[in-house]
This record gives C-alpha cells, sequence and structure tokens, in this order.
C-alpha cells in the first residue's frame, strides 16, 4: 500500500505526523512518501523527517512548488491514502474558504487519515461508523476493507431523535410509543448491518440521542479511529451527508478516515 503524508516544512511539529504515518504503514503493511509544497530551501528539513521513518516504510521524499491543496490532490491519484495534519487557517480564510483539511478531502482522490492524537491505536484498534438507516449504508464496503489493512474492530452507531418537549400529557404518550417502536425497528436494522460485517471485524452496535454529526463527535473520545463516507453523491442527500462528514472532521478527538464511498 502506498501512503502520501503532506508535511508542511515551514512550520515546526511535523514529526508526529511522520510517525504516526509510520505506524500506519506497519499496520498496512505499506511504504510512505513525503511531500513538501514549497521551495527547494526546506531540503534538509525534509531529508530529516524522511530518516525519521523506520527503513521498511520509508519511501521518498518530494518538494513540488504550487498551491498546497491544488498539488496535493493532484498528488493523490497514485496512492492508496493521503495524511494530512488538522491544521486551521485563519479565521477570514476559514469563513471564504474552509479548513485546510476539509479542502484536502474534498479533492483527494483516495482515503484521507486527518490524525487527532499522538498516542498510538490500541490493537486491536477501535473504529466507530455511523449508519444512517435512510439510504444505502456503502461506506461499510470500504470501511472492512481499511479495518483489514488496520487491523481495527468495526462499531456501528445510530443517532436517535430526541423527544422534543411535550405539554400535554396523552399526546406526549402517544408521541413516546410511537419513538419507541421507531427505535426498536431501528435497532433491529443496525443488527441486521452488523451482521453482514466480516466476523473478524465486528464489534458492538451503539446508539446515541442527538444530531449524526455530534453523536459521533461526542463517541470520538471512546475510538482510536472513525470512518466517514465522503459523499461524493450529488443532490441534498449527498450534500447534507458531506456537511456530516465536514462536522466530524473538525469536531472529532481521534483520528478520523474519509473514505471514498462510491456515487
Amino acid at each position: 500500500m502506498q501512503i502520501l503524508i503532506g508535511v508542511d516544512l515551514a512550520k515546526p511539529g511535523c514529526e508526529w505526523l511522520v510517525d504516526r504515518g509510520a505506524s500506519v504503514a506497519a499496520l498496512a503493511k505499506g511504504r510512505v512518501d513525503l511531500v513538501f509544497v514549497g521551495n527547494t530551501s526546506y531540503q534538509s528539513a525534509l531529508d530529516a523527517l524522511l530518516a525519521r521513518l523506520p527503513e521498511p516504510v520509508r519511501g521518498s521524499g518530494r518538494i513540488i512548488a504550487g498551491d498546497v491543496v491544488e498539488t496535493l490532490t493532484r498528488t493523490t491519484g497514485t496512492y492508496d491514502l493521503l495524511m494530512v495534519g488538522p491544521r486551521e487557517p485563519g479565521l477570514i480564510e476559514m469563513m471564504l474558504r474552509g479548513s485546510f483539511a476539509m479542502r484536502v478531502v474534498r479533492g483527494a482522490r483516495c482515503a484521507v487519515l486527518v490524525p487527532k492524537k499522538t498516542e498510538p491505536w490500541r490493537r486491536p484498534a477501535r473504529a466507530l461508523v455511523g449508519v444512517d438507516l435512510r439510504v444505502v449504508n456503502r461506506v461499510l464496503e470500504p470501511a472492512q476493507v481499511w479495518a483489514r489493512r488496520l487491523g481495527a474492530r468495526i462499531d456501528l452507531v445510530s443517532a436517535e431523535t430526541t423527544l422534543p418537549w411535550v405539554e400535554d400529557a396523552v399526546d406526549r404518550d402517544r408521541i413516546e410509543r410511537a419513538m419507541a417502536r421507531e427505535r426498536a425497528e431501528a435497532r433491529d436494522k443496525v443488527g441486521d448491518l452488523i451482521g453482514t460485517l466480516e466476523p473478524a471485524l465486528r464489534g458492538s452496535q451503539r446508539y446515541a440521542d442527538g444530531k449524526p454529526e455530534d453523536v459521533l463527535s461526542d463517541l470520538s473520545s471512546e475510538y482510536d479511529l472513525i470512518m466517514v463516507g465522503s459523499a461524493t453523491r450529488a443532490g441534498f442527500t449527498g450534500q447534507l451527508q458531506w456537511s456530516i462528514g465536514e462536522a466530524v472532521v473538525r469536531g472529532a478527538q481521534c483520528d478520523v478516515l474519509t473514505l471514498p464511498s462510491g456515487t
């Protein structure tokens, strides 16, 4: 497997990202290339980072001139995984263009890993995937591929609607009973979905009240990795799912892996 790490040599602190890339490559039996988008005066710094990678996973290092986001996304065409740090731009740039990581995820031609923690993953790693029971969950197939590569077990979580305040006791009881039936049906569906996962990858099914993006971000502290689809589908549903993925990348406390999940 070929892994590309985008490093920013103009700022200190790339070592943790390279170290995380080395651990991912060791799990996935891959090799790591480094790329810096800038000028060649940073060659010695790039060489030092490359030397930090253990020999079995060490690839090559390149310095390329150009726009950072455009160059990184263009380069991903020959890779299985791109890793970028979760750095954020200034407030004005964020308002106009969005975060650096999200602009890269939007244009990448491969899976993108945005590490958030410096601590190593557990063995086996715990991965969380959110499922939307109203649509076909295309992310489950690529999630299993990556769980195999990374030695992870997958938990599935479904976000459940919180009961709104209803003053009338009769109406509230009726709504509560209807929601209880819906939740029971939803839990059966999640159970069916988790039953489709390979036994070695199968974790547990979870449920939580709230919006999907909030549920995933809140649970992220318990996990090593959250996997979300890159939501390339057009139309309102695709845009809605994409906004959830973007919120998770920004709000998660653990590493986030965005997976191309088809059309």
